[in-house]
């Protein structure tokens, strides 16, 4: 065996010299893995791997995505919208009728909307050869509601 390092679980990845097919990249159990971290052999760290931009993209549009609902949905009673469609519908019916409920769909549209112009911010500075954030300091950087 050669080539020890951890993987994404704590587990160990090596490779094995099959006699037939050469050098057999393989993951330890957790017992074997344990066995040679008590042995002492030395073991390189785990490594995450480099994200395409659009993974990060698509995480960072499911996180926005649920930070949303989850937004709209905290209200209670008359306040509380499904969605941003529902939101959307609530403000375009209750013009005239309800202003504490349009109020507050007015609300959860126009930080939609602010947090589209944030992410498009992000990417037009990543396009400019700005650093690629992590999906946490993205989503530390969302505008409040």
């Amino acid at each position: 065996m050669k080539d020890f390092r951890y993987n994404a679980i704590g587990t160990v990845d090596c490779d094995i010299d099959h006699p037939a097919y050469g050098w057999i990249p393989t993951t330890l159990s957790e017992k074997e893995s344990q066995k040679l971290i008590d042995s002492g052999v030395e073991i390189a760290p785990y490594i995450e791997p480099i994200k395409t931009l659009d993974q990060l993209q698509q995480e960072a549009v499911a996180a926005m995505a649920s930070i949303v609902v989850a937004e709209c949905r905290s209200g209670t009673g008359k306040l509380y919208f499904s969605d941003l469609n529902s939101a959307q519908r609530h403000s375009n019916e209750l013009i005239q009728t309800d202003a504490e409920i349009r109020a507050r769909a007015l609300q959860l549209l126009q930080w939609d909307i602010a947090i589209d112009a944030y992410a498009l911010d992000v990417v037009f500075s990543i396009e400019q050869g700005g650093e690629v954030p992590t999906l946490e300091s993205f989503i530390a950087g969302l505008p409040k509601i």
